[in-house]
């Protein structure tokens, strides 16, 4: 039992999580993590002060999607 804890340890030690690549606008990786996260931080401002979409979602009354799904 003690040389399958051994031998569990000794895996683990191995085990390194791979890096997770960022790419920036032009496709390049990004290896520094400050400017990984200065990508993202880039990207959401981006994707949350969007304009509002023209057409509004059209809203569905929760009795009637019941009635007609059985949901």
């Amino acid at each position: 039992m003690r040389q399958l804890c051994d031998t569990m340890k000794k895996l683990e030690s191995e085990y390194s999580k791979p890096e997770r690549l960022v790419k920036d606008r032009e496709g390049k990786s990004i290896t520094e993590i400050q400017e990984q996260g200065n990508t993202w931080v880039e990207y959401f401002e981006e994707l949350l002060n969007r304009p509002a979409p023209l057409k509004a979602f059209d809203s569905v009354d929760r009795r009637t999607l019941w009635w007609s799904t059985g949901l």
